[in-house]
């Protein structure tokens, strides 16, 4: 429980049945802050009008449980727990939402046995709207190597995670897929495995039983947020400025272009430079499976990243003007929940990031150029590039303590 003070269980029990709701309106109008009714509706994709009645009609219906979850998601300082208890609910524990979501998961997967689609990503889509409950989730694909993955039935199989927000929580239930190709380049989704196994190994190093939690049974990794309403007034404010009171933004200059999707033009300017991407093993393999498999270039290429920090089109797009620049360029995707996409394939090396004039290397601008007009981008040239980053707190001494530290050090 945070700091917000909940009456006593009979005081809410009056406060529904006349449908007052005085503590949820309080934890509402502290949620939404110095944010206009407007403006924190469209951020939770309700309408103003519901967001607006809440607020001001003497009489309210008992707000739905879907509410109270989009309402959380856009607060600092008020929790989905504490919005629960306002209006008369039982919270629901966080392995009963691990245990819905791995569910929903099977569901899905069962109703779309032997049912085609152009990629996988459109069979999650489906389950995703048909099946998941109310909370906040995403997909993730993991590169794992075939090797390593559990059997399930179909004649190729990929990892993915289910991620997903509770509360002070962020799960990730995973998942095996697995799928074949007809001869019309559709994916028929012949099965799926959710169990210990399909846990990636690397993850388990992170458990720690306290803020890092593995629940085998359910396939899911449960790591604890710094729950809602424990900052400082300073670290509200850096919330409410950067993002996160342990985070700030960094924004980075560079030369390239934003790549928010694969464009038009990938698979003929991948053809044409195909001896600058098949560069080593790995590559040449992802390549041939490219040609041999008909897979599309966004399924063919997931879990290929190179040198860079994202996997996709664009780590491939990033690799070839590397090694034909001989400049390092990667791809990166949007890091921020706000503002615009700026996902991008750029290189940093020489550029000024406190000079924005400083003028591009011709050189590179027009290898820019020549690829851009190739994968039939717009616009290329000088890009920002926005990452969320986490302090560092052992490089913040104490004034108290330090000279004792250094001692021990010496």
């Amino acid at each position: 429980m945070n700091e917000n003070k909940i009456p006593d269980p009979e005081q809410i029990k009056k406060e529904v049945e006349s449908g007052t709701f005085t503590t949820f309106r309080t934890l509402l109008r502290q949620g939404i802050g110095t944010r206009t009714q407007a403006a924190f509706a469209e951020q939770t994709g309700l309408s103003r009008s519901t967001v607006s009645k809440m607020l001001n009609q003497t009489v309210i219906p008992k707000p739905e449980k879907k509410t109270l979850e989009a309402f959380a998601s856009q607060m600092f300082s008020v929790s989905y727990t504490d919005l629960c208890l306002s209006c008369g609910y039982e919270p629901e524990d966080v392995n009963m939402i691990a245990t819905q979501v791995r569910q929903a998961i099977l569901d899905g997967a069962g109703a779309l046995k032997g049912a085609l689609a152009g990629s996988l990503r459109e069979f999650l889509k489906q389950i995703e709207t048909l099946y998941l409950p109310p909370i906040k989730t995403g997909w993730r694909g993991w590169g794992e190597n075939d090797e390593g993955l559990p059997d399930v039935p179909g004649e190729e199989k990929k990892v993915y995670s289910c991620e997903w927000d509770y509360d002070d929580n962020h799960g990730s239930t995973f998942f095996v897929l697995g799928y074949s190709e007809t001869k019309k380049d559709q994916l028929v989704l012949n099965g799926i495995r959710t169990d210990a196994t399909c846990i990636p190994p690397s993850f388990l190093k992170y458990v720690d039983g306290e803020k890092v939690q593995c629940n085998a049974a359910l396939a899911c990794i449960i790591a604890k947020r710094k729950p809602a309403g424990t900052e400082s007034v300073e670290e509200k404010l850096l919330r409410n400025i950067f993002g996160g009171g342990e985070e700030y933004i960094r924004t980075e200059i560079g030369w390239g272009f934003y790549y928010p999707e694969t464009p038009a033009g990938f698979d003929n300017y991948l053809l044409e430079h195909a001896a600058s991407f098949c560069t080593d093993d790995n590559t040449r393999k992802f390549y041939q499976e490219w040609l041999g498999s008909g897979k599309n270039a966004d399924e063919a290429f997931e879990g290929y990243m190179g040198e860079s920090t994202e996997d996709g089109t664009g780590a491939v797009v990033a690799h070839i003007l590397s090694v034909e620049t001989g400049k390092p360029f990667r791809f990166t995707r949007k890091y921020t929940e706000n503002g615009p996409d700026d996902s991008c394939v750029f290189c940093t090396e020489g550029v000024s990031q406190t000079d924005r004039r400083m003028k591009i290397d011709k050189k590179i601008l027009r290898d820019l150029y020549a690829a851009a007009n190739e994968l039939g981008i717009e616009r290329f040239g000088q890009v920002y590039h926005r990452e969320v980053e986490t302090c560092l707190e052992d490089q913040l001494y104490n004034t108290k303590y330090y000279h004792y530290e250094f001692v021990a050090k010496k």
